[in-house]
């Protein structure tokens, strides 16, 4: 796999951490009723509401990493992209 840049490399783990945590945000909503309310309380809508912690969360990270010296190549996307699937996949199975 190609090697990033420092700037990519930082919003690509970011986006990698976003993927999984979305995954999770997604199991927890389908297992807890009270996280599901807690989470429509903040914009009116449930996935209102994640949408904004994603997009906040995957510019406040990105931004953090692109501050060190990151070295990564685009299988760490690759691998949380699989991961998450397989945790979704398994909770609904």
């Amino acid at each position: 796999m190609q090697q990033l840049d420092n700037k990519t490399a930082s919003f690509g783990l970011s986006a990698s951490i976003i993927i999984l945590l979305s995954s999770i945000i997604v199991i927890l909503k389908e297992s807890s009723h009270s996280f599901h309310q807690a989470l429509a309380s903040i914009t009116g809508n449930h996935w209102a509401s994640q949408g904004v912690v994603d997009i906040v969360l995957f510019f406040a990270l990105g931004f953090t990493f692109s501050k060190l010296n990151l070295k990564a190549n685009t299988s760490i996307i690759v691998a949380s992209v699989i991961l998450s699937t397989a945790l979704i996949v398994g909770y609904f199975f």
